[in-house]
């Protein structure tokens, strides 16, 4: 029995010494196989293990992915004999030509340059995917979502084929209905004129409002905010915004589910200015509300627009207001806070004048109402001269 043991040690420590010896022999000879139209050196290239390298099992992976990553074989094995590498390879066939069939409303020109796919090109399975998703994404976003495109190959001699993209248009998916939920100030079809997707009718022939598309759609969400903040509503959110498709693929049920909150008014304005030569009270001018009244995000902006405009007739013409809100829930009201803060003065290094044939450049300039060396003035400089009779 104490022998035995002996013996099954003796035979496992063999068993295990074999092969960890015949991993730490060097890879002697690489040999390729397969290839007929790539040079072995290329194949060699993308390989992670070399000769006289141990062989190890990660590098032989690795030489794998990145030979099928060259998407230049359809095929790849690595096998082990002895202290040699056997690699075989199956090419991948050169594409002879590419066709677009079925193609009524977008030309094949269009559809060559963006799927990237051109005779003589190595053909791959994963770009021939690629360019059918990019087609279907063309016909998506010119508002058919029924559009099927199916590739098909015909094999020709000498590892060549012809690529054929056999394309079904579809009709144009429209927008069947246009839901709102959660709204209880606006009715629906007030809420419809505000964005630009419009459901889809017989005399609408003329526009593709009525035809789906993602990027009309998240400009409508931009066009429903802006709508409630100039009514008041500065707690409004568009909570989802969702597109879903009829089973048959012809038709668009959009929905937009929104949270509209509490009207509010203007409450407090301050106005702090950084700048010595323009007072707070001079900016009191520009505001284009008055305490109390439904606050209107637009006025905002034209109070903002009216403070650079002032700062520009001073000579400031890249200060810039920054503005900060606080809204009190109790009382519905917005305070705001616009603090002007001063940018680097510019002054008109030189004037050039061109154009004038028949008017000499001084009696031009006469009536410029700036001067070089003057500030830069964003009221003046639209309208540069005193009379339009030059």
């Amino acid at each position: 029995m104490r022998r035995f043991s002996l013996l099954l040690v003796v035979a496992l420590c063999f068993v295990y010494l074999i092969p960890r010896a015949q991993a730490e022999v060097p890879v002697a000879q690489i040999i390729v196989e397969g290839n007929k139209r790539i040079e072995t050196d290329t194949i060699l290239s993308y390989l992670t293990i070399h000769k006289g390298d141990i062989f190890e099992p990660g590098k032989v992976n690795s030489s794998l992915k990145n030979l099928y990553g060259s998407h230049l074989f359809g095929d790849v094995s690595i096998v082990r004999k002895g202290n040699a590498l056997i690699i075989t390879v199956v090419e991948n066939p050169i594409i002879n030509r590419v066709a677009f069939e079925g193609n009524l409303r977008v030309e094949s020109s269009i559809l060559e340059k963006e799927t990237g796919i051109i005779p003589r090109m190595v053909y791959s399975r994963s770009k021939v995917q690629e360019a059918q998703q990019k087609i279907l994404q063309i016909y998506r976003l010119s508002g058919r979502y029924g559009a099927k495109v199916t590739p098909q190959i015909i094999e020709l001699p000498e590892k060549r084929l012809d690529l054929i993209f056999e394309i079904e248009e579809g009709p144009l998916t429209q927008i069947q209905k246009i839901i709102f939920i959660g709204n209880q100030a606006f009715s629906d079809s007030t809420l419809e004129t505000a964005i630009q997707t419009k459901e889809s009718r017989w005399y609408r022939f003329f526009t593709t409002d009525d035809t789906y598309d993602p990027d009309r759609l998240n400009y409508d969400q931009e066009k429903l905010r802006q709508f409630y903040l100039n009514h008041g509503y500065a707690d409004f959110q568009v909570l989802s915004a969702v597109a879903e498709l009829t089973p048959d693929q012809k038709d668009f049920f959009i929905t937009f589910t929104v949270h509209e909150g509490e009207r509010y008014n203007f409450g407090d304005s301050t106005i702090e200015s950084s700048i010595p030569a323009i007072t707070p009270e001079e900016l009191k001018e520009a505001l284009a509300y008055d305490q109390g009244d439904m606050y209107e995000a637009k006025l905002i902006d034209e109070t903002v627009q009216k403070m650079v405009e002032i700062s520009g007739e001073k000579g400031f013409a890249f200060a810039t207001p920054h503005m900060k809100a606080k809204k009190n829930g109790e009382e519905k009201t917005v305070d705001l806070t616009y603090l002007l803060q001063e940018g680097n003065k510019i002054y008109i290094e030189r004037i050039d004048i061109v154009g004038n044939h028949r008017t000499l450049d001084s009696v031009v300039r006469r009536e410029i109402l700036v001067s070089e060396g003057d500030a830069f003035n964003v009221v003046r400089v639209p309208n540069l001269c005193k009379t339009s009779k030059i």
